[in-house]
């Protein structure tokens, strides 16, 4: 029997046959050239879809542009167990409360993990079947993995807005970083225990600074609701004393006379210390 292709899974929420669909579609949008042809492209798309293959038409002709993430592990063996270990505790903890509806396989990754690492110390300490062991756990861990990624995926198409902040807390990399630029925004330890300096570069027009006033707020439940920080002219300020061990989300945004106001930048979750 042939092996068919593998099909790349954008998001659980599509059938095989539909992440097919995607997958033909942002191949296609990739190869305009410019973003007029893209945008008639995705136009006559839709214009020509019904119902549910419209819903996949629209994701796919946008998909190339959202932020999603990637998994990004580390090479050597006992770092990429490591790096698994971290993503699957990270959604057991749920600190900022993104994995409300738990991706399904978790108890199965944590299982995986431990094969995996029995497999590796019986090749460390030469015991025959190890690996053939190690090569049957780790394509199980593989495909769990994936599984996760497109479990978290699923959570950034539903909400772009906090899909940094997703991915980070997901302990993942974004494949895209266009539409949000994290460097924008700092946070760092404050001065006293248990706070946040949270900063942001200075508002320019033509490359000369220009008076703003710049807003900042921060989240302790992964963005749900937030904290503001006192409006102040100055491009940083630090947080008051926060919670022990309960991640914090910043955002910050600035108004001028010129411009107007920005758009909110996000920060990936920090632990206050």
């Amino acid at each position: 029997m042939r092996k068919g292709k593998q099909i790349t899974v954008w998001s659980q929420k599509f059938t095989v046959r539909e992440n097919r669909l995607v997958r033909l579609t942002v191949k296609k949008v990739k190869s305009l050239k410019t973003e007029f042809q893209k945008q008639r492209y995705a136009e006559m798309l839709t214009a020509m879809g019904e119902g549910r293959v419209k819903q996949i038409i629209l994701f796919a002709t946008t998909s190339v542009a959202i932020i999603k993430a990637k998994l990004a592990m580390s090479r050597a063996e006992w770092d990429y167990l490591a790096d698994s270990r971290a993503m699957q505790l990270a959604q057991v903890n749920n600190f900022l409360g993104y994995f409300t509806v738990p991706f399904a396989s978790l108890a199965d990754w944590d299982t995986e993990n431990d094969a995996f690492e029995k497999a590796l110390k019986m090749i460390q300490n030469g015991t025959k079947g190890g690996a053939g062991l190690k090569k049957s756990t780790w394509s199980k861990l593989k495909g769990t993995m994936n599984k996760a990624l497109a479990y978290v995926n699923g959570l950034c198409i539903d909400d772009q807005e906090h899909a940094e902040s997703i991915i980070a807390a997901a302990l993942m990399q974004m494949t895209n970083t266009k539409t949000r630029v994290t460097s924008d925004i700092t946070v760092t330890k404050g001065k006293t225990a248990f706070t946040l300096l949270v900063k942001c570069p200075a508002a320019k027009k033509d490359g000369n600074p220009v008076a703003a006033t710049y807003e900042k707020a921060y989240s302790s439940d992964g963005g749900a609701t937030w904290t503001p920080l006192l409006s102040i002219p100055r491009c940083k300020i630090q947080t008051p004393v926060l919670a022990a061990n309960v991640p914090v989300v910043c955002r910050s945004r600035y108004t001028t006379m010129q411009d107007g106001t920005t758009d909110w930048v996000y920060s990936k979750p920090v632990t206050p210390q």
